[in-house]
């Protein structure tokens, strides 16, 4: 398909009227010579008046052309081909979910495959692979996985335009974080129950996990990290003994986690098994994203401020900003685990108190090395309903997305072409003045 980048230059066409109009001017009358007899040389006069120069034609019409083309040229003429894929569509599996999804949809993935759909992971850069050595494999689940619907977003502009995308996927709702963004694909997705995952009867042995937050006055990461704690013991129901203090002398003996939400640590506070706590250094503002390391199946969180604080030598990173820089590492000091946050947890420096992910990575982060009972609160066997999860469609074809096209600049052959035909009316004209000379 041919199209002009600059077509406001066709109003230039409006000059081929001057070659036209120099052509007409040129057309004088005869000279008038003086015979003695014109009786014998009516009959030619005649006919020279009735005959038209083939030269002037030509000339005109070379010179029509050139102005033509120049004209087309400086429109920027370019050839737009669409790609034609090779495979009619995408098939996209998470790697360690292929044996249920083809349990689940035999029958529709065996027809697409014989189609010839071409499959893919469906994980993060989408990498292609054989369905049938991808069967074979039975790759067991990652540790964190990316939100499908983050995935969705990235797939819009992946995926091969306006070609069909089957996505098949669980449809467990830990796994559908974040916002639902709308795509333009021609999206076909397909969801499937998983077994309920259980766990055999917990230990006799079911004492609270307590838990002690200790924040200055003022504070306000202290109502956050309370309110976190308290929706973590109610909906996923781990025994939490949770205590609220603002003073360093009146924590409690005998505490499993303390989250000191200060970046001075004083000597002499009650040693428990696992501390939060700021890191110390400059304040740094900064616009970027707070979210596991490794990926994660919760939507990153909006980071205006860090400190620039130095991480231990061998301390482990737990949470990261887009740039790949700390901002919350773990190490161990003497006993005890001591995770150290590189922000803080206020909405003036991050948008993560206030997220609804956020009781969640707490929760991960606390029940990491635990079996019980925070490894069960973690395993959330809660379905969403497909309206929910599969992204609403709008239409294909949008400035913010356009279709994959393959572009040839034509404006190079125009201006060889404008050379050719000045050359070619040069040529013309040097043989019209040479005739009209030598006659």
């Amino acid at each position: 398909m041919l199209q002009f980048l600059q077509p406001i230059w066709f109003y230039s066409l409006a000059a081929l009227a001057v070659p036209v109009a120099i052509h007409l001017w040129n057309r004088r009358p005869g000279r008038v010579l003086r015979v003695g007899s014109v009786s014998l040389i009516g009959e030619n006069r005649v006919a020279a008046r009735r005959s038209i120069n083939p030269a002037d034609l030509l000339l005109l019409l070379l010179r029509c052309l050139l102005l033509a083309v120049i004209t087309l040229a400086l429109c920027a003429p370019v050839w737009v081909k669409q790609p034609v894929s090779s495979r009619p569509g995408w098939l996209l599996v998470p790697r360690h979910e292929v044996g249920n999804a083809y349990s689940s949809e035999r029958m529709l993935i065996d027809s697409l495959v014989k189609a010839g759909f071409e499959f893919h992971y469906f994980e993060t850069g989408f990498p292609r692979a054989e369905f049938t050595a991808a069967l074979q494999e039975g790759l067991p689940a990652p540790d964190t996985q990316s939100s499908y619907r983050a995935l969705a977003a990235a797939l819009d502009n992946a995926a091969p335009y306006r070609s069909p995308v089957y996505v098949f996927t669980d449809n467990l709702l830990r796994n559908f974080d974040g916002n639902r963004s709308p795509v333009r694909l021609d999206l076909h997705w397909q969801l499937y129950s998983l077994p309920p995952v259980s766990f055999p009867p917990a230990p006799v042995d079911t004492r609270p996990v307590a838990v002690t937050v200790y924040g200055p006055a003022g504070e306000p990461g202290t109502q956050y990290v309370v309110a976190a704690l308290q929706a973590i013991r109610q909906s996923a129901k781990p025994a939490l003994g949770i205590t609220v203090v603002h003073r360093a002398g009146d924590i409690p003996a005998k505490q499993d986690w303390l989250f000191w939400l200060s970046d001075s640590l004083p000597k002499g506070i009650p040693a428990t098994p696992y501390m939060f706590t700021y890191a110390a250094g400059k304040k740094l503002n900064r616009y970027s994203y707070l979210f596991p390391v490794k990926g994660s199946a919760f939507a990153p969180a909006l980071l205006y401020s860090s400190v620039s604080g130095r991480v231990p030598e061998g301390a482990a990173i737990t949470w990261q900003d887009a740039f790949g820089d700390p901002l919350l590492s773990g190490e161990q000091v003497g006993g005890q685990v001591r995770y150290r946050l590189y922000t803080r947890l206020d909405p003036d420096w991050t948008d993560l108190p206030a997220m609804r992910s956020f009781p969640a990575m707490l929760l991960q982060l606390m029940f990491r090395n635990s079996p019980q009972p925070g490894l069960r609160a973690l395993v959330d066997n809660r379905q969403i309903d497909r309206k929910q999860a599969i992204p609403d469609r709008i239409a294909p074809v949008s400035p913010l997305r356009r279709a994959p096209e393959e572009k040839l600049p034509l404006a190079r052959y125009g201006w060889v072409l404008a050379f050719i035909l000045l050359v070619a009316e040069r040529v013309v004209s040097f043989y019209q003045y040479k005739m009209t000379t030598d006659a």
